[in-house]
């Protein structure tokens, strides 16, 4: 499910069954969802994550700068952060990298890459 507003962005609904990953039959992940970069930063302060998904446009911080200020932090520096953009050029890969995201997905998102991207780094978190 998709929810969007004129000029403020998209939020996105999905479930994905990662039952190989979980550690107990029908266990759910917890998600945080956030309006803007400043908001992502916040919940990353104050608990732990898994992943990220990191929209790369939004309001306050990018999700370049958001990135960047997580991975200066504590708590989540070491998580994946797999960004989530429009842009599809190299150079806009190449930044989202060195930011310090992982991985870098085009809008709009082909199911099957998002989720052959969350199964990686969710292995690679271990």
């Amino acid at each position: 499910m998709v929810a969007k507003s004129l000029a403020e962005g998209c939020t996105f609904w999905f479930t994905a069954c990662l039952a190989p990953l979980a550690t107990a039959p029908g266990q759910v992940a917890d998600a945080g969802v956030a309006e803007d970069g400043q908001k992502a930063v916040d919940l990353a302060d104050a608990r732990d994550y898994a992943l990220i998904l990191m929209d790369v446009q939004m309001p306050t911080l990018n999700g370049i700068e958001a990135t960047q200020a997580i991975r200066a932090g504590q708590r989540n520096r070491d998580v994946p952060i797999i960004a989530i953009s429009a842009n599809a050029f190299a150079q806009d890969r190449a930044d989202c990298l060195a930011a310090g995201m992982q991985e870098h997905i085009v809008k709009p998102v082909e199911l099957q890459a998002l989720y052959r991207a969350l199964l990686t780094w969710l292995r690679a978190a271990g």
